[in-house]
C-alpha cells in the first residue's frame, strides 16, 4: 500500500498530460476530493486547451458558465450595493472583489471557448503563450524560464 501511495502520490509531473492524468476526476489527487481539475474551471480550461481538447474545454466552459456565471453577478451587484450603503464593515468590497476576480476568469474562459469552437488552435496557443509569460514575469522567473509549444501545437 506505501508503495502504491508513493507511485500515484510522488511520480513525476514533467508534461501537461501527466498534470491532465494526476487529475482527472477519475484519478483525482491522493483519491481527495476537490483535487480534480473540474474544481478549478478556469485551471481545467487551460489545461484541456493546451493539450488540444477542444470539445472537452467547450462542454467544461459551457458547464461553469451554466452553473456559476448568474452567481458572480448577482454576487457583484450584492457586493456594490452594499458598499453604497456603507457601513462598519468591507463585506461589500469583499463581495466586489471575489465576483470580480470570477468574472475575469470567465472572461478568460469564454475567450478559449469561443476560439475553440472556431477551431483556431493558433490563436489559442498564442493566448496561452500570453498568459503565460504574463505569470513567469509576476512570479520573477524569467531567466529560467524556456518557452515550449503546448501538445495542441505539436498535434
Amino acid at each position: 500500500m506505501t508503495d502504491d501511495a508513493l507511485e500515484r502520490g510522488l511520480r513525476r509531473l514533467d508534461t501537461i498530460q501527466a498534470l491532465y492524468e494526476l487529475t482527472c476526476e477519475d484519478g483525482l489527487l491522493w483519491n481527495v476530493a476537490g483535487t480534480g481539475l473540474s474544481h478549478s474551471p478556469p485551471l481545467q480550461a487551460a489545461v484541456l486547451a493546451a493539450l488540444g481538447k477542444l470539445e472537452d474545454l467547450c462542454a467544461a466552459v459551457d458547464a461553469e458558465l451554466a452553473e456559476n456565471e448568474v452567481g458572480y453577478l448577482e454576487l457583484l451587484e450584492e457586493g456594490l450595493i452594499e458598499r453604497e450603503r456603507g457601513g462598519r464593515n468591507n463585506w461589500g468590497d469583499h463581495k466586489v472583489s471575489v465576483a470580480n476576480t470570477y468574472i475575469a476568469r470567465h472572461k478568460d474562459m469564454k475567450l478559449l471557448a469561443d476560439l475553440a469552437h472556431r477551431n483556431d488552435r493558433a490563436s489559442i496557443a498564442a493566448q496561452l503563450h500570453r498568459w503565460e509569460a504574463q505569470r513567469v514575469e509576476k512570479l520573477g522567473l524569467k531567466p529560467y524560464w524556456q518557452p515550449t509549444p503546448f501538445p495542441l501545437e505539436l498535434s
